[in-house]
């Protein structure tokens, strides 16, 4: 089934949220938070952690969604009108990128240099977060 937009059609199946991606997306997401804090990044870094985390794993989905419309330009052929609805895809993508680009900045500085602070007070191997060896109760 395909809807109409504009001069051309969109088929529906595009226009379903795409849960295996979104999904995906969160595993990356997830991963760099998992990794980072075995590392044992303190938790006042938590929301920094949040931001980057998020970033990156939606960075690393529209990276391939890049590929996916920059593959259809180029397949595109001499169609004038699908060359321009890949363009303004292309751009849309790039704009969420750099909208991601700039959000990660200031949690990635903050949370590199902790990193190296750390690389610097234990010559560069990382310290397992610590246990507060309490028995719960």
């Amino acid at each position: 089934m395909e809807e109409t937009y504009g001069h051309g059609t969109i088929p529906t199946q595009d226009l379903e949220p795409d849960i295996v991606r979104a999904r995906m997306t969160a595993l990356r997401a997830h991963s760099v938070v998992i990794k980072l804090k075995e590392m044992g990044l303190p938790d006042h870094l938590d929301d920094d952690l949040a931001r980057l985390s998020t970033d990156l794993g939606d960075l690393w989905n529209a990276q391939k969604q890049l590929a996916a419309r920059l593959k259809s330009l180029l397949q595109s052929g001499d169609d004038w009108e699908a060359a321009a609805d890949n363009l303004v895809d292309l751009k849309a993508v790039l704009d969420h990128m750099g909208w991601h680009l700039s959000s990660a900045q200031r949690p990635i500085t903050r949370i590199a240099r902790f990193a190296y602070s750390q690389a610097d007070e234990s010559g560069g191997l990382a310290q397992p977060a610590q246990e507060t060896g309490e028995e719960p109760g």
